[in-house]
């Protein structure tokens, strides 16, 4: 079962404006999109903030999906393997095009349009298009694999609200993923930001798998480019480890550190839980289609890069680069704010019974 995802994020980072009254806008119908943006998720006050458009598009989350046509198979004609080609089109809602170097976007949704075209493509591994988060394990039959067609497009737009509102015409940076497998994964936590001019990305991602009875650990891969260095980390990599795994869904914050045999690399995410947005539907088995997660992009993301030899044992480690990457994108999966929301309520009423055997006694 093919379960295409693509992720056009459209960052305009030329025009300031004051943020609208209006606090949040969600919409998770039709295509199940989320539509978010500074100007409209945060506080009301007025600050002048660069206008970021953000829309997350989930090709396989469409209610409409017995109407839609999807074309999958279609090779790009320069790339003899990954990435695959494809056409997605739904009556009413539009189409989505991936060519040789271009993607062109063409969604309306209860009012809220957006035209793009994205080109320019910053390939995961520029020297072998095929290669992506997942390593060697793309040839392999696990649940569910990932693959980037970019790390930062550069994406020409056009947007509008209902009758007309919040138009908008520029330039911003894409960002463009595809998911398929039998099913999606358990706790997963995703994350991508890039900056501002583009020159430096990350991405990542943290989840494990039930199979049958049998939990897995968490799995982690991550890239992350750089002027200073290009790193990539993955469970399944010899000698790759990942540490200190911290989720909090409901504070909206996740951190991790990987450690190869020559670097260490930091990942902090955090943004404000208020911001993310409705349940997004995915298909959670080939006929079970459930709410998969929560997603924001208005995430900041702290990166830090050590040097060191021996896996860090031997040796101190040397800061060489650190970043952070504003309006970030940062995913939890609808089941780990289930469970955190559970052991949450657990905890009041462990309390609660606490204070009432005080006042008994």
């Amino acid at each position: 079962m093919s379960i295409p995802r693509v992720v056009p994020i459209l960052w305009d980072l030329e025009t300031q404006f004051r943020e609208s009254s209006k606090a949040r806008h969600s919409i998770h119908r039709g295509i199940s999109k989320s539509l978010s943006s500074p100007s409209m998720l945060g506080s009301s006050r007025g600050r002048v903030m660069h206008e970021a458009i953000v829309m997350t598009i989930l090709i396989f989350m469409d209610e409409r999906r017995e109407e839609a046509r999807f074309q999958d198979g279609v090779y790009r004609e320069d790339w003899p393997a990954e990435p695959v080609g494809f056409e997605w089109e739904a009556p009413g809602l539009g189409k989505l095009k991936m060519t040789a170097h271009e993607t062109h976007l063409d969604m309306t949704v209860k009012g809220y349009s957006l035209k793009a075209r994205l080109t320019d493509e910053i390939l995961w591994d520029t020297e072998q298009s095929e290669k992506g988060p997942e390593g060697w394990a793309k040839s392999f039959p696990i649940p569910t694999h990932w693959y980037v067609y970019s790390l930062g497009s550069k994406a020409e737009y056009e947007f509008s609200g209902p009758d007309g509102a919040l138009a908008r015409k520029g330039t911003a940076l894409a960002h463009c993923e595809k998911n398929w497998g039998l099913t999606f994964p358990n706790g997963h936590v995703w994350f991508q930001g890039f900056s501002k001019e583009n020159d430096a990305q990350i991405l990542g991602s943290a989840a494990f798998f039930t199979l049958g009875s049998v939990k897995t650990p968490y799995i982690v891969s991550m890239g992350y480019r750089s002027p200073v260095i290009n790193i990539d980390m993955r469970t399944n990599d010899l000698g790759t480890v990942f540490k200190n795994i911290e989720i909090k869904p409901l504070d909206g914050e996740f951190s991790v550190t990987g450690v190869s045999t020559s670097h260490t690399i930091q990942i902090h995410a955090k943004a404000n839980p208020e911001t993310l947005c409705e349940s997004i539907l995915a298909p959670m088995a080939k006929v079970k289609w459930e709410s998969a997660c929560r997603e924001t992009f208005l995430a900041e993301i702290t990166v830090e890069v050590y040097e060191h030899a021996a896996w860090g044992i031997a040796g101190d480690d040397k800061l060489i680069d650190k970043r952070t990457f504003l309006y970030a994108g940062l995913e939890f999966g609808e089941d780990l704010l289930k469970e955190a929301t559970e052991n949450l309520k657990k905890e009041d009423e462990d309390k609660q019974v606490e204070r009432s055997r005080a006042i008994d006694s």
